[in-house]
């Protein structure tokens, strides 16, 4: 591999984490506000 490919690589792998952490965001909240919605006698 060269160093075009490597930063290619590089960048190409920075963007999918951006793109996975603002998925995984509203995920979260999603969970929490559904797991708030539970009691937590029913999560034991």
């Amino acid at each position: 591999m060269n160093t075009d490919e490597i930063i290619q690589k590089s960048i190409s792998g920075a963007k999918w984490t951006v793109i996975l952490s603002i998925v995984a965001m509203p995920l979260g909240y999603a969970i929490n506000i559904i797991l708030g919605q539970i009691s937590p006698e029913a999560l034991g």
